[in-house]
This record gives structure tokens, sequence and C-alpha cells, in this order.
């Protein structure tokens, strides 16, 4: 019969110890993986409940965008020409939340951290034929591209998931 020593049992023990720890934090890891992207789609959910809500609450913001449908904005870019000044600043403030909006969701899903909705890749798209719709009525953005950024990110996720349809 074999008698095992006091430091075996111990190494066994301490190895098994070590196992079982090995155990628990990879659940701990999976659970802590599940609950960020909880938040992340929580957080996503939120922005877009604040722009949604910054329009439906704000008479200026929705007069401005009925005005824009009602003309058939951005397939007819004259109705933006329209719009006064100060709705254009408006309108300008709403679009550069909305775009930020977008590129962070589209940015979340090229690293891995958000699984794909080809939601967002038309909303991007329906952003950007709305920029272009501003720049072809001679509105300018200061020599700059507002929209550089998020057509990098849309052409990142179509090479990761394919062209939304």
């Amino acid at each position: 019969m074999n008698k095992y020593s006091l430091r075996e049992i111990a190494e066994l023990v301490g190895i098994f110890s070590i196992v079982a720890g090995l155990i628990l934090v990879a659940y701990e890891v999976r659970q802590n993986s599940q609950l960020m992207r909880a938040q992340i789609f929580n957080d996503r959910s939120s922005q877009g409940i604040e722009v949604f809500l910054a329009v439906a609450e704000n008479r200026e913001l929705s007069e401005i965008d009925a005005k824009l449908r009602k003309a058939g904005f951005p397939g007819d870019p004259t109705a933006y020409s329209e719009l006064s000044d100060i709705q254009k600043r408006q309108h300008a403030w709403f679009l550069r939340a909305e775009r930020f909006r977008l590129e962070n969701i589209l940015y979340q899903q090229v690293i891995g951290v958000m699984e794909y909705d080809d939601g967002h890749l038309g909303g991007a798209y329906n952003l950007l034929r709305v920029y272009e719709a501003i720049e072809s009525d001679g509105a300018p953005f200061g020599g700059h591209s507002p929209t550089r950024r998020l057509k990098r990110l849309i052409s990142e996720v179509e090479e990761m998931y394919g062209p939304s349809d």
C-alpha cells in the first residue's frame, strides 16, 4: 500500500486550489463581460433616447425636422436653404450629436465590444446623405469634412460584417 507524504498531499491540495481558483476567475470574467455588454447596450439606448427626446421635446428642433421632411430633404437639398440661420445652427448641433452617437456605436462594433446591428449602419448612411445635401446646398463646414471619421467607421464595419441592406 502506497503511503503519501504530507508534502505530496499538500502539493495536490495546492494544485487543486489553483485549478479551482482559475475556474472561479474564468467564471467571474465571463460574468463581468456580460455585465459590460449590458452596460454598453444600456448606454447606447440612453444615448438614442436622449437624441430622440431632444427633437420631441424641443419645439424648434421639431419644427426644423418637420419642415425638412415635408420638403423632401435630404432628397431635395434646396429645402435646407429655407431654414433661418438660427435653425441651421440648431440643426448643425443636432447633427453633430447624432454623428458622435453613431460614430461611438460603429467604433464599438469595430472593436468587438458591441454586437453588429445593421440599423446603425443604415442610420450612418442616412446621416451621410443629410451632410451631403447640406454641402450641395452650399453650406460649408469650415473647410473640413465632418464625416471623414464616420465614413471610415462605416467602411470598417462593412469590411467586418458586410454592407447594410
